[in-house]
């Protein structure tokens, strides 16, 4: 099988595990004709310098370091900017979604400027890989671009990894024995409505006291984590709420394994690996029926409005209560989550970067 020679423009050194670059490492390794020349930046604690590395130092290091016969993949759309500079015929752009054109509200002016001039330059790259059709269909309805060229390679799990467990000894180990646990993987973005997640859990705990609410993952959202924490004191549930920053990955489907609900009530997803992962591990869902996320949750889930916290606390309650409906979606979610696997996203990117390399170079 012919090398194909991928200069691979990423945020961190290959092999670091950070989100899209350790996602888009799984088809990697299922693509062994592809040898990829990394190109990246080395981050600072700042966040001002870290931008100015990426504005002035990182544009130039790329031009030095890239050499055209190759193809040139840029793995994250915040470097859209990077086409402008780039004259190459073999340009590949990941675009995992368009939260900053789609909820440009949720940032401040100047960010808002700054994601639309970066934007600009998406339909530069000669081809686009997207992980969803929802992603897909928002680039074309915002950019004049050749739908052929935009191919889409869903994320998957591991799924020796992400499966059921036995998790009677991990929930001792917490402190959750007997509980039952609402499980909520993500961030605290406004788009996330974990303030909403929070409310319906009060609604819920009122009926059914021995229910605990445990959530995974860092803010990522200036003065969030502060806010949730405020609410969760104002209605009384301090006791009965679990928030963990930080989960090793090998612990993960123990979590999913344990919940007997989880909860993913987002606004906009680019995908939704929480809710795939959950799946996985046979863990009843309750989701939205907003951007991606159907695509991922099928007619495995309950669907809820994301903003009516009645009707997620009554769905919450109903899994709670009813052990046939629960059986039902963790069943259905179980044979959901192996529609998603990294072997047909893997052939789908290594198709796009053939391609690409079959380009003649300009």
């Amino acid at each position: 099988m012919k090398k194909i020679h991928v200069d691979y423009v990423t945020d961190f050194p290959r092999g670091k595990v950070y989100s899209t670059a350790r996602l888009q490492s799984e088809w990697h390794k299922r693509l062994p004709n592809i040898v990829l020349h990394p190109i990246y930046y080395k981050q600072t604690k700042n966040p001002f310098i870290n931008k100015l590395i990426t504005l002035f130092q990182f544009p130039m290091k790329i031009l030095l370091n890239h050499k055209k016969s190759r193809v040139i993949h840029i793995t994250l759309h915040e470097f859209a900017y990077l086409l402008r500079y780039l004259k190459s015929s073999k340009s590949i752009l990941t675009v995992c979604d368009l939260i900053q054109l789609e909820r440009g509200g949720d940032y401040p002016l100047f960010m808002r400027i700054y994601n639309r001039l970066n934007l600009y330059n998406l339909p530069k790259a000669k081809k686009i890989i997207t992980i969803s059709k929802y992603t897909k269909d928002t680039i074309l309805k915002y950019f004049k671009y050749n739908p052929k060229d935009i191919v889409v390679a869903y994320l998957a799990v591991d799924h020796k990894h992400f499966y059921r467990r036995d998790s009677s000894l991990f929930r001792k180990r917490l402190g959750l024995a007997g509980k039952k646990v609402i499980l909520y993987v993500g961030s605290e973005q406004p788009r996330k409505n974990f303030d909403i997640l929070i409310k319906a859990f009060a609604e819920v705990h009122k009926k059914l006291p021995e229910t605990r609410l445990v959530k995974i993952g860092s803010a990522q959202w200036s003065g969030a984590r502060e806010k949730h924490l405020s609410l969760i004191k104002k209605l009384g549930l301090k006791k009965y709420v679990n928030i963990v920053d930080y989960v090793d990955e090998k612990e993960l489907p123990y979590y999913y394994s344990m919940a007997n609900v989880f909860v993913f009530p987002s606004e906009y997803e680019g995908f939704g690996l929480p809710l795939l992962e959950a799946m996985a591990c046979g863990c009843p869902a309750i989701t939205t029926k907003y951007t991606s996320l159907p695509e991922v949750g099928g007619k495995a889930v309950i669907y809820v409005n994301p903003k009516n916290i009645t009707q997620l606390a009554k769905e919450i309650e109903r899994v709670l209560r009813d052990k046939k409906l629960s059986q039902t979606l963790s069943q259905k979610g179980l044979i959901q989550a192996k529609k998603f696997n990294w072997k047909a996203s893997a052939k789908t990117v290594g198709e796009a970067y053939n391609n690409v390399n079959n380009t003649k170079t300009c």
